[in-house]
């Protein structure tokens, strides 16, 4: 629910004081040894490059908070709903997960939807397999869809039941020209070794710096609920003294 240091981090805390360490001792013998400087500028060479390895599983290990409960897929496939009086509204499915589905809807279709109405939602996957989901809508929002003003519409899955979960598995998941279309609609540019590593140590350096604000932050809660814990008993005590 919250962005938190992972466990498998505390290692690479250590390795990164030794590493710091490294790099003052390595400073020190740099001016006390002149003679020794090749080596010692071999060594700082290794060090730093072990330093961006370990910020590197410093950002990977720093786990990020989730915002959704379920994987979302991204699609455009038509759809139409029914309304409980029996009218039918064309409809876009712009994503679905198992927590719900998101559409697009025409304004004037939009004016009789409104949050908490129970609409049925039917589409045909690419077999031509046809579906009929109880959804709810949870908010009714306008947006600009090439140059065209259309509503966004957030829904809920309305319906629990055993079947009814199983034919939402088998709509969001099972339509295997869906994943074929998701998986070609991200861009597959063969990206250069070295650029690759670069855009890896600066998201590593980024996630690396939120480690440690987060931990600092952590810290300093813990400590200020400590010393508040230990000033109240004190508090008490001097009281029960009087």
């Amino acid at each position: 629910t919250s962005d938190a240091p992972s466990p498998f981090g505390y290692p690479f805390y250590a390795m990164l004081v030794l590493a710091l360490l490294a790099m003052g001792v390595g400073y020190q013998r740099w001016i006390m040894f002149p003679l020794e400087r090749d080596v010692i500028v071999i060594c700082l060479f290794w060090n730093v490059y072990d330093l961006g390895i370990i910020l590197l599983c410093l950002g990977a290990v720093w786990e990020l908070h989730q915002w959704r409960r379920h994987h979302r897929v991204v699609t455009d496939e038509p759809a139409h709903l029914l309304t409980e009086d029996g009218h039918r509204v064309p409809a876009c499915i712009v994503d679905l997960s198992l927590s719900g589905v998101r559409l697009r809807v025409a304004p004037l279709d939009a004016q009789i939807l409104h949050p908490g109405k129970i609409l049925t939602l039917c589409a045909a996957d690419s077999s031509q397999k046809e579906y009929s989901l109880s959804i709810r809508i949870l908010r009714v929002a306008p947006c600009e869809i090439k140059g065209q003003r259309e509503c966004t519409l957030g829904c809920q899955w309305a319906d629990e039941r055993a079947q009814a979960f199983a034919d939402r598995v088998s709509f969001i998941y099972g339509d295997s020209e869906r994943w074929r279309r998701f998986w070609e609609s991200y861009p597959c540019a063969r990206l250069a070794l070295g650029r690759g590593y670069v855009l890896l140590l600066k998201s590593g350096i980024q996630r690396a710096f939120q480690n440690f604000v987060g931990t600092g932050k952590l810290l300093a809660h813990y400590t200020w609920r400590t010393i508040g814990i230990l000033w109240a008993r004190g508090f008490k005590r001097h009281q029960k003294a009087l």
